[in-house]
């Protein structure tokens, strides 16, 4: 029977361990620039590629661009994400298309309810070319 703690440590050596930081838009953000603050404390650095969805995909893509673990907590914690994101229609098109989620599952509109340019740029900030392993 094998030794739980040195398991652990031969798989940390390992670099076949992908990271994938999950959706969920600020809660997300939040999540993963904690377990950013996780992984740097383990000592956790090789890493085969690293992935995320939505909200996760902008911790995926500063935790890739190797910026600090400092910056990643300050800008979770001090960002108001949801001024980035700006309405493309008014009050009565979003509630429109919140109505109408499901059937664009199946059918997406041409532009989005929301624009992301001012995320973007923020992203773009820290994250000036696209990381190897995103």
């Amino acid at each position: 029977m094998s030794n739980p703690v040195t398991a652990g440590t031969a798989r940390r050596e390992s670099q076949d361990m992908h990271l994938v930081f999950g959706s969920g838009g600020t809660k997300a953000i939040l999540a993963g620039a904690g377990a950013v603050l996780a992984i740097h404390t383990t000592g956790l650095k090789s890493w085969r590629s690293i992935g995320g969805a939505s909200g996760g995909s902008i911790i995926a893509a500063l935790f890739a661009r190797d910026v600090s673990v400092k910056q990643v907590l300050h800008l979770a914690c001090e960002t108001d994400f949801s001024k980035l994101v700006t309405a493309r229609t008014g009050l009565v098109g979003r509630l429109w298309a919140f109505l109408r989620k499901y059937r664009y599952e199946k059918v997406r509109p041409v532009k989005g309810v929301f624009s992301h340019e001012s995320l973007r740029q923020l992203v773009d900030r820290y994250v000036p070319a696209w990381p190897e392993r995103l």
